[in-house]
Parts: structure tokens; C-alpha cells; sequence
């Protein structure tokens, strides 16, 4: 249980980044004019995800294996990847804006993503293997000898 709610925890903070992010970025790169309709865009999708989801997920742990609803956001989430890096062009001020996929591969830091990656990888580890006892954990046995030592006396 204490697996299930730590990767909830990890869920709502990453699902919390994701809005908080997609609205910032519409309202810098539309109008005032515009700006509803991309804003009723964006919400209209996070709705129709949230009721679509859970049904969704239902149906494939019923008639798949469970594990599909992993990698099927999984694929979604590359195919956003693949046309929001195609596709989204953020111009940054203060230097020139590059064209091209190529340049702007050059420009991605590649070292704080692969730290990003480990360090919710690592969280996530923790999460998940926290609560067991492996035979050769010290501190379990340590444990189990003081326990053992207190109750008999």
C-alpha cells in the first residue's frame, strides 16, 4: 500500500507540472484574441483524458494484461514528445532562435535529463522496494535480535 500511494504522490506532482506548464506555455505564444480557444483546447483534452481513462484502463486489465496501461501512455507520451518537438517553436529572447530539429537537440541539456531521470528513478526504487526485508540486511537482523532479547526478558 505504502508502493501504491508514494507513486499516487509521484503521479499528482508530475500531473500538477504538466497543467501548471501547458497553460504557461499557451498564454506566451497566443493572443489575447486567441487565447480562449487554445485555453478551452487544452482543458477540453485533460477532461476527455480523465473520462475516458479510468474506463479505458478497466477494459484493457480486463481483456489484457494490466501492465498495458503503462505502455500505452508510455507510446502516447512519445508521440506527444515527437510533435511537440517537431512542432512547438518557443522563441527565447535573448538569443538567437535556431531552426531546424538538429539545432535544437544541440541545445538540450542532456546531462540534467539524464539526472532528472535518475534521481525519480531512484525515488521511485525507494518507493517500491522500501518496505522489504532481504536476507542480508543488517539492521533487519539487528532488529529482529533486539526484539527478541527485550521480549524474552
Amino acid at each position: 500500500m505504502n508502493s501504491l500511494i508514494g507513486a499516487r504522490l509521484l503521479q499528482g506532482i508530475g500531473a500538477a507540472g504538466r497543467q501548471s506548464v501547458g497553460v504557461i506555455i499557451i498564454l506566451d505564444l497566443t493572443t489575447a484574441d486567441s487565447r480562449g480557444l487554445w485555453l478551452g483546447f487544452f482543458n477540453f483534452a485533460s477532461s476527455i483524458g480523465l473520462a475516458i481513462g479510468p474506463v479505458l484502463g478497466a477494459v484493457l486489465s480486463v481483456y489484457v494484461n494490466w501492465r498495458w496501461i503503462f505502455w500505452i501512455t508510455l507510446m502516447l507520451i512519445g508521440v506527444t514528445l515527437a510533435i511537440g518537438t517537431t512542432s512547438l517553436r518557443y522563441p527565447v529572447p535573448h538569443r538567437k532562435q535556431r531552426i531546424g530539429l538538429l539545432a535544437q537537440l544541440r541545445e538540450v541539456d542532456y546531462v540534467g535529463s539524464i539526472l532528472a531521470v535518475a534521481v525519480s528513478s531512484m525515488i521511485c526504487i525507494a518507493i517500491e522496494m522500501g518496505n522489504k526485508m532481504y536476507p542480508w540486511d543488517v539492521g533487519a537482523q539487528l532488529h529482529e535480535q533486539f526484539v527478541l532479547t527485550n521480549t524474552a526478558s
